[in-house]
């Protein structure tokens, strides 16, 4: 793990402004937190590692794109401070990201917390292969609300209606859950705030489906 931290810190000092940084290691070595407060990086890429909890301030003003793979944070509110901390933020993919404690974000915490950079966003909060150990993450939709092009697993967002943003700008949506069945009347509530969507993909992972539906807006 010092190899890591040692390599991480001897690139920051060069001002590199891309990093992709894997482990390759399953058991979750803890991410240098260097990488963390970097002005240089436009491009972050992280995979198999885990996020000290309370950690300090993040600043990355700089950054538009985060990809984060097999992250275990110990809380919510520990990703949120870390996607608040990169504000220029213009494409987000989240995969396999498991929670290690039950406590989420209260609703006066979410409420207001957005990404307005945001332009793409890929959300897929919770790592199966550790479902005996960690909790489902419910991401809060209001955060992704400027989005035009967004993929979403609807089991792992806060589905209260009073939080359902209106997407203004998403003309791309994708759903993915594991039963419509019990899903359809968040799908229904997500869409009446959508007025501009164009395209429409529903797919039941449990059966392996997918339904495509291309929505036609009448021009005015």
């Amino acid at each position: 793990m010092d190899s890591i931290t040692n390599w991480v810190n001897f690139v920051l000092q060069r001002g590199v402004p891309y990093i992709y940084l894997s482990s390759g290691l399953w058991s979750y070595p803890e991410l240098p937190l260097s990488i963390l407060t970097c002005s240089t990086l436009v491009d972050l890429k992280i995979d198999r590692f885990r996020v000290k909890e309370s950690f300090s301030p993040i600043t990355l003003p700089s950054l538009k794109t985060l990809y984060l793979e097999h992250i275990l944070f110990a809380k919510l509110r520990d990703l949120m401070l870390f996607l608040a901390g990169s504000p220029l933020l213009e494409d987000l993919f989240i995969l396999d990201i498991s929670i290690a404690s039950e406590e989420s974000l209260t609703c006066d915490e979410w409420k207001s917390f957005c990404l307005i950079n945001l332009t793409k966003a890929f959300i897929d909060c919770y790592d199966f292969g550790f479902k005996c150990l960690q909790f489902r993450c419910c991401f809060p939709l209001k955060a992704v609300y400027n989005v035009s092009s967004l993929w979403l697993q609807i089991d792992q967002v806060n589905c209260h209606n009073d939080f359902i943003p209106t997407f203004h700008n998403l003309t791309k949506l994708d759903f993915d859950c594991c039963s419509l069945h019990y899903n359809w009347k968040l799908v229904v509530e997500v869409l009446k705030h959508c007025p501009k969507l164009q395209s429409l993909c529903l797919d039941e992972v449990c059966k392996g489906s997918s339904y495509l539906i291309y929505l036609l807006i009448a021009q005015s």
